[in-house]
């Protein structure tokens, strides 16, 4: 199962015999998938989905989630979702747990400043960077997991995201350097491919 995503404002989506059939504005088929593959369908820009199609991906559970042109979020149509009001009441409730709370932002960030570190080795093929400059990261792993508050935690994960765009950028080609960010819409490269990875972590909280 997976995702299937179209990003042609000209592409026309429609359904034949269960499968999903992509058609541009010459009605050429661009791609032909069967909806028993498909967990969700994301659309950018002004793709249009044929009322037969909507309905065949409702009864079988697949997700339609609209974005514009520059990755910015509009709506859905979640086909799964069932009122679950007592997950809904844990929720509320933990949210007051202030424990918890710090608990959670610890184990997020950690994963946060850890993940950075493995793309970094990958990238670094010519030794770039040393073991001090691995360090920074580890330290901040411990200090996060000493952190009294959700806003001294935001202060470590903020602080290491500059060092990791600095040292990104010593690794990556020129013209995929992170220079600042820039979201509606995304002015390079770099910005362009954050947009749609966090418009893709959106659709996923979202379902």
């Amino acid at each position: 199962m997976s995702d299937l995503y179209s990003q042609r404002s000209n592409y026309y989506l429609s359904l034949s015999e269960q499968r999903i059939i992509i058609k541009n504005d010459n009605k050429e088929i661009v791609k032909e998938v069967s909806i028993s593959l498909v967990d969700n369908v994301l659309l950018f820009g002004n793709a249009q989905l044929t009322t037969q199609l909507i309905k065949a991906l409702s009864k079988n559970k697949v997700n339609v989630y609209y974005f514009s042109n520059v990755g910015q979020f509009i709506s859905s149509i979640e086909t799964h979702r069932q009122d679950e009001f007592q997950k809904q009441e844990l929720q509320a409730k933990a949210y007051f747990e202030e424990d918890f709370r710090l608990e959670v932002a610890r184990s997020i960030a950690t994963t946060k400043v850890r993940h950075p570190i493995a793309l970094l080795r990958e990238f670094d093929t010519d030794g770039l960077l040393d073991t001090s400059d691995y360090s920074r990261f580890e330290d901040s792993v411990n200090d996060i997991q000493k952190a009294y508050s959700i806003t001294e935690i935001m202060g470590y994960e903020g602080r290491l995201a500059k060092s990791y765009f600095y040292y990104l950028n010593l690794l990556v080609p020129n013209d995929f350097h992170f220079n600042g960010r820039s979201r509606r819409p995304g002015e390079d490269c770099f910005n362009s491919a954050l947009n749609f990875g966090y418009s893709i972590l959106y659709s996923c909280l979202m379902g």
